[in-house]
């Protein structure tokens, strides 16, 4: 994933696109992790931020279309 910087710079259609896929990303590296692969919890705890920076900016960008 990008900066901060460059997650503001999607559009909300990007955002949520981008967010949908990191969800698939998570469930698809806990079943690895269940599996027994030990290096997916840390990439488990990437993808779960990098969730919440999307959906961060995501909220920001609606509230601004809200205000406007």
């Amino acid at each position: 994933m990008g900066t901060q910087k460059d997650i503001l710079k999607l559009t909300a259609s990007e955002l949520y696109s981008k967010s949908r896929e990191l969800a698939k990303k998570m469930v698809d590296l806990r079943m690895k992790n269940d599996a027994g692969q030990a290096k997916a919890v840390a990439e488990i705890r990437n993808t779960r931020k990098d969730r919440a920076r999307v959906l961060t900016a995501l909220s920001q960008k609606n509230c601004k279309h809200v205000k406007d």
